[in-house]
């Protein structure tokens, strides 16, 4: 009598239904991943492969601030056209105020010793001082006090500190 209500007692088929029903959701999970995985692995090669690139777009201000490695390395017509953009959306105060910036930055590189920044800030002065003998609405400020005042007192003091 004990067996008889044994195998028809049904208080235990629902968990053998749940089972059933995850084993099955869990073979469809991985049946799909087994399709996807390679369109996957590709996209992801396409992204890693784009992001690794020189292709990437980078603002002025990213680029501007990439320091070559030796003097003569300078683009001045790259640097030229990165200050041009930055001419053509600011007012004549902040022209200037970048100007003397530039010439600040290029002394305290010079004092620290570091030659790539410091060359960098120069050639940034080289730059300005060429848009400022071909623009008329770009005029150069007037540099008082004991810093340096164009690109050519900076270039001096850069050859003073780092020849020989």
């Amino acid at each position: 009598m004990q067996t008889q209500s044994f195998f028809a007692d049904e208080s235990g088929a629902v968990t053998v239904d749940w089972v059933v029903l995850t084993a099955a959701l869990v073979g469809l999970g991985l049946a799909v991943m087994t399709v996807v995985r390679g369109g996957v692995q590709n996209v992801s090669n396409d992204i890693d492969g784009t992001l690794r690139s020189e292709d990437i777009i980078q603002t002025a201000f990213v680029a501007a601030m990439a320091i070559p490695e030796a003097f003569g390395s300078y683009d001045i017509a790259a640097i030229y056209s990165q200050q041009e953009s930055f001419l053509d959306q600011a007012g004549a105060a902040d022209r200037q105020a970048a100007y003397r910036n530039h010439l600040t930055d290029a002394e305290n590189f010079i004092n620290a010793g570091n030659q790539s920044a410091a060359e960098f800030y120069i050639n940034q002065l080289i730059a300005n001082e060429q848009m400022a003998s071909n623009r008329d609405d770009y005029d150069l400020p007037t540099v008082e006090g004991d810093g340096y005042s164009s690109a050519a007192q900076a270039m001096e003091a850069y050859d003073a500190q780092f020849s020989g």
